[in-house]
């Protein structure tokens, strides 16, 4: 499957709880971005439910977030949280809440200290970083505690209400608390000790404090939480296996030499811990350490004399270590207890040993590596991705056109992940989702397609049916097939007439993402502009030398986008909401375009408004042709807006407070010499107030090939993108109509994302005949 890119949230990242997933979400997978988070189908890619977090009352969002340009959460700022029978609770660093994960609704926040907005300038803080933050948060069966920078510790229960806060006697470090009987323990940031408290009130308890032997050791690492009160303290002297109910170390694992640089434990082998060494020679190692004494079960020495960052992931008895610093390597190792001994055995599971990931700048720590049952994932910092054969440690060579190269061709960055047997990548570009197989089976194929086509035939209105059929289609490569299918349904009567708001809005968001995805495997497409005789008068009206144009219709959902703001739905109500004719012709001196714009509701557009406001004409230009998934130095972005002269608006506005009826608006253009474009342009309203006509001629002298060459002959011909906003409220255009599946737009005028998707390789060609 193929999701839309979003232009409200374009850096997504995965969301992944902690604790046992339910049954309803064991199919979908969650993403997360500045203000949105969303639960998705994976065998689809359609949002199940999706949240605002900016339309929660209270919710309290950095203004970081806030400008044109959104990042990815990253650090403290990232939602993290633990599913609890039928809520998922959630935090991030300034807010608590929880969400009926079945429904998609909030059903309680918690903004941490509230917002200080509203408080006297005198009595906000100096910075905000000095806004009271959580540091770690804890969700048991019935209650979530939670720790804060202005050492604070709070119980909650599952309904949001708040229990007890108590004040602790130190700054909290960041890790989560943890429980052990009845009692609940905060990790202190500076001495490494506990603070302890009653689990049911808060009241004090005895502290826990570590050994003196352990003061000047820092800690490496967040605590491991085992259960039953049992927690891993990863220090850079020694492993520690704390009993927090009984205030005791039970062992202590302290190396020979050198220090403990990080340490990993994996609910695939609960009863070994492992520990990174780096020693005074400069050759690190891995050590296995048992939970039950903290022994040294293993050692594996086999590396260079370099600085390296570990990332280990464990599947059974196999370890994959990524390892190095700009040199990345991934080694395959397998641990197994000897028969009829106590001793283990660690080999390498690859006759080469190890694979030569890449060299990647910067020492990357964050790695990732999905391990699935016969192939290796690895998601290069780059833009490419690469699968080993877990058996033999070899590179996979994907089937040609490779689809993960394909999809990842004009995207500037992505995440990735496995959910049930999908892998699944976030773009800035929109998602996709991929599955592993065989050469396909063409028969047993079209034995599947020709079966979800009679599950349609019962019903053509069947969201389900629709799209499953639609995938079948897209999965083939039969890109037309499953456009004009998903196209069709939205616009037939039984559709649109239904109160089936939610499959509406999930054909229309396939069709989005296949259409986009469809670009890179379908000719850009080719529109006619023959030689006229007489060239037409740029006023507006569309006079008969149009009748001799090549005509191009714009009247279906596949042209339609929409323009992302929260809480907005894809509504379209026909081709008199917003639909458009294109004319197009030529002569020796000019390029000439019209389009004939069908709109009920005009409005005129605001140059200097921040948000897209009124109605438009954006025009892209690829003058010679060349293509390319970024905007060359030759490439133009031009505006033509139906707008009211200032003097008529200002007489306007004197007849509004004398009591006069509003006007309609005024078919003049209005003039503005500055950063006005060469060429011939002009806007009207219809007389019948049925829409716009929007003319232009391009003189050949502005197109870079011809400002001393002479024009061009039949046969040339050069990329043209037109998009058209549509604002029916007056607060702001909320879709666009365009030739151009793939030219979209963010909510504000001026915003770097503008560019982003005004890609010259998927521009209609314009062929002069």
């Amino acid at each position: 499957w193929r999701s839309p890119a979003d232009l409200l949230s374009p850096e997504k990242i995965f969301l992944e709880p902690e604790g046992e997933r339910p049954e309803s979400c064991k199919n979908s997978f969650l993403t997360q971005a500045s203000e949105i988070i969303e639960c998705r189908d994976v065998s689809t890619g359609i949002p199940s439910w999706t949240i605002n977090l900016s339309m929660i009352p209270g919710y309290i969002i950095d203004p970081i977030q806030y400008r044109n340009f959104r990042f990815a959460r990253s650090g403290d700022k990232e939602l993290r949280g633990s599913f609890a029978g039928k809520l998922l609770i959630l935090h991030d660093h300034r807010n608590l809440f929880a969400v009926d994960h079945q429904q998609g609704k909030v059903r309680w926040s918690i903004p941490l200290g509230g917002s200080t907005k509203k408080l006297p300038r005198a009595e906000q803080p100096v910075f905000r970083q000095l806004s009271e933050r959580i540091r770690g948060c804890l969700v048991t069966a019935d209650r979530v505690y939670l720790s804060s920078s202005h050492r604070q510790l709070y119980c909650f229960d599952l309904n949001g209400a708040e229990l007890w806060r108590k004040e602790l006697e130190s700054d909290p470090a960041q890790a989560r608390p943890a429980l052990a009987g009845d009692e609940v323990f905060v990790l202190n940031q500076r001495d490494l000790g506990y603070t302890a408290l009653a689990a049911k009130d808060g009241a004090r308890r005895k502290n826990f404090n570590l050994p003196l032997a352990y003061d000047s050791a820092r800690k490496v690492g967040d605590p491991v939480q085992l259960g039953k009160g049992l927690c891993l303290l990863p220090l850079t002297s020694a492993v520690l296996l704390l009993d927090l109910a009984h205030r005791t170390v039970l062992w202590g694992f302290e190396p020979s030499e050198g220090t403990i640089e990080q340490i990993s434990h994996s609910a695939e082998a609960p009863d070994e811990v492992i520990a990174v060494l780096a020693r005074e020679g400069g050759t690190p190692a891995l050590a296995g350490l048992s939970i039950e004494n903290g022994k040294r079960e293993w050692i594996y020495e086999k590396f260079g004399k370099e600085p390296s960052y570990f990332s280990i992931f464990r599947d059974g008895h196999q370890l994959f270590v990524i390892h190095g610093s700009d040199r990345l390597k991934l080694l395959a190792l397998e641990v197994r207890r000897i028969p009829g001994t106590q001793g283990m055995n660690i080999s390498s599971l690859w006759p080469q040993k190890e694979i030569h990931l890449g060299t990647y700048l910067g020492r990357m720590r964050s790695r990732h590596l999905h391990i699935l049952e016969n192939a290796i994932i690895f998601p290069d910092p780059g833009q490419t991705i690469s699968i080993y054969d877990r058996v033999k440690g070899t590179l996979l060579r994907a089937v040609e056109p490779n689809p993960l190269s394909s999809f990842l061709a004009e995207k500037r960055s992505y995440r990735s992940a496995v959910a049930a047997g999908h892998l699944v990548l976030l773009t800035d570009g929109g998602g996709c989702g991929m599955t592993g197989t065989d050469f396909p089976d063409q028969p047993n194929a079209a034995r599947n397609r020709m079966g979800l086509l009679n599950v349609y035939l019962k019903d053509r209105t069947e969201p389900r049916a629709v799209i499953d059929l639609a995938l079948a289609y897209f999965q083939a490569g039969d890109y037309p097939s499953a456009i004009t299918l998903l196209d069709r349904t939205l616009i037939s009567e039984a559709l649109l007439s239904s109160d089936n708001t939610k499959g509406r809005e999930d054909i229309a968001y396939l069709l989005e993402g296949i259409k986009q995805e469809a670009m890179k495997h379908i000719k850009p497409r080719e529109i006619t502009a023959r030689r006229l005789q007489s060239p037409p008068v740029i006023d507006g009206r569309l006079e008969d030398s149009w009748s001799y144009a090549h005509r191009v219709l714009l009247t279906a959902p596949r042209n339609l986008n929409l323009i992302p703001a929260p809480g907005l739905s894809r509504q379209w109500e026909g081709e008199e909401d917003l639909s458009a004719i294109l004319y197009t012709g030529w002569d020796e001196s000019y390029f000439y375009f019209a389009l004939d714009v069908e709109d009920d509701i005009l409005r005129a557009y605001d140059r200097d408004a921040e948000n897209w406001k009124g109605d438009c004409l954006l025009i892209g230009l690829d003058p010679d042709g060349d293509g390319g998934y970024r905007q060359g130095s030759d490439d133009q972005l031009m505006t033509l807006g139906l707008t009211i002269p200032k003097r008529r608006k200002e007489a306007k506005e004197q007849e509004r407070a004398e009591g006069e009826q509003e006007g309609g608006l005024d078919e003049e253009n209005e003039e503005n010499d500055d950063d006005e474009p060469q060429g011939l342009f002009s806007v009207k309203k219809k007389p019948d107030s049925s829409g716009a006509i929007y003319e232009v001629a391009l003189p050949w002298t502005s197109f870079p090939l011809f400002k001393t060459a002479p024009p061009p002959s039949a046969g040339f011909n050069f990329g043209l993108s037109l998009l058209l906003t549509d604002d029916d409220t007056g607060r702001g255009a909320t879709k666009t109509l365009s030739i151009n599946p793939c030219h979209l737009i963010p909510r504000k005028q001026r915003n770097v994302w503008i560019w982003r998707f005004m890609i010259p390789e998927f521009f209609p060609r314009v062929k002069l005949r």
